[in-house]
């Protein structure tokens, strides 16, 4: 717009008229904006606080070009008429720049509770990364328990292969020590056998020897009854010699085949 010179008022009043109407849609919809960021703060809702304030910095930004077209209009008004100018915009004026205030108070509170939620975010993203260093740790150690009992495990199946093999072992011991036990009471058996054995064989020997001298001194008195019977007196006293002879020479065989 120019403003080379002051206009009458027929002339202001037209385009006063249109920034007046300007003033008040863009001051109601800035409003209706902060009241729509309020209210999506309380549900904690940022995806929508943020499209709302894209919105309501267009708007911003249409509501200050406004006041600045209505600047310049002021500056063209007629000294007479500056009252009345002032008179006619001074409520949307005021509406106009109370809802831009209200809105930049508004702004100011969402900067700090985003850079309260930013030093939240940072301290929950780095009290998730201690969770999650934790949780690692805490996976490590499972592993290295896991592994832990595998080897114990393996250590004792192995323990019990190695007793199982040292009970076979001592039962192998155990029944050859039966085995050599019974052989022993077999060989003792042997040997008391022979013992015996040959104490028989020394018993009969003593036994040959002695029935031998009962032979021998039958011989004479058999002699003699066989002499009697064949001769008398004289038959008996021969044949008892004869027995003697018998007997001396039967005792002297048994001896040499005692002794044989």
């Amino acid at each position: 717009m120019e403003h080379n010179s002051k206009q009458s008022w027929k002339w202001i009043e037209p385009p006063l008229n249109t920034i007046k109407d300007l003033l008040l849609h863009h001051s109601s919809n800035l409003r209706k904006q902060k009241n729509a960021i309020i209210k999506e703060q309380r549900l904690n809702n940022w995806h929508a606080i943020n499209q709302e304030q894209i919105n309501a910095s267009r708007t911003v930004k249409q509501l200050n070009a406004t006041l600045k077209d209505l600047r310049e209009i002021e500056a063209k008004v007629q000294r007479h008429d500056v009252d009345k100018f002032k008179r006619s915009i001074a409520d949307i004026k005021k509406d106009a720049l109370n809802v831009l205030k209200e809105y930049q108070d508004l702004e100011n509170k969402i900067k700090l509770v985003k850079e309260n939620e930013t030093s939240k975010s940072d301290d929950e993203r780095k009290r998730m990364e201690d969770e999650e260093e934790a949780m690692n740790e805490l996976s490590r150690q499972m592993l290295e328990i896991k592994q832990d009992n595998e080897q114990i495990q393996m250590v004792a199946a192995e323990m019990e292969r190695l007793e199982n093999n040292i009970h076979e072992v001592n039962e192998i011991f155990t029944d050859l020590a039966q085995i050599v036990h019974a052989q022993g009471e077999t060989v003792s058996t042997i040997e008391d056998n022979i013992e015996t054995a040959h104490e028989n064989v020394i018993a009969g020997e003593s036994q040959l020897a002695k029935a031998a001298k009962y032979k021998a001194g039958m011989y004479p008195l058999i002699g003699a009854v066989a002499g009697i019977c064949v001769g008398g007196p004289i038959g008996a006293l021969a044949g008892f010699k004869m027995g003697s002879v018998a007997a001396v020479t039967g005792t002297i065989i048994g001896k040499n085949r005692v002794y044989l």
